[in-house]
């Protein structure tokens, strides 16, 4: 029988990953059920610019959801942060890479994360 493997490190999570290497997540398919917007205290607002149509677009496919607003939090959609860590993945990937996953814990609405990114 083999024995776990196990990682000990002194670097932290951003660091280790970036020296691991990490085969892409697998894209949900186009036909992957998506679920409705769960009831929130906040009132849907669609997104208004390209980085929170893109922020918005990756929630939906890490959460599978058919929509999500910009005040929607994430750890409210169901969020974990397993599922942010995926996130944060696809962020580096299609928005930027220089984020790290504090910021998402920071910043948990796609409109506080994208004006965080364009230093609004």
């Amino acid at each position: 029988a083999r024995s776990p493997q196990i990682v000990v490190s002194t670097l932290g999570p951003d660091a280790e990953a970036e020296r691991s290497p990490a085969s892409p997540a697998p894209r949900p398919s186009a036909d992957a059920p998506r679920h409705e917007r769960p009831s929130l205290s906040t009132a849907f607002a669609a997104p208004q610019d390209d980085t929170e149509r893109r922020l918005a677009a990756i929630w939906q496919d890490v959460l599978g959801l058919r929509e999500v607003g910009i005040y929607d939090n994430f750890f409210d959609l169901g969020g974990t942060s397993l599922l942010m860590s995926e996130t944060l993945q696809r962020i580096h990937r299609e928005v930027s890479d220089r984020i790290a996953i504090t910021q998402l814990f920071r910043f948990p609405t796609t409109h506080g994360l994208a004006a965080h990114l364009s230093g609004r």
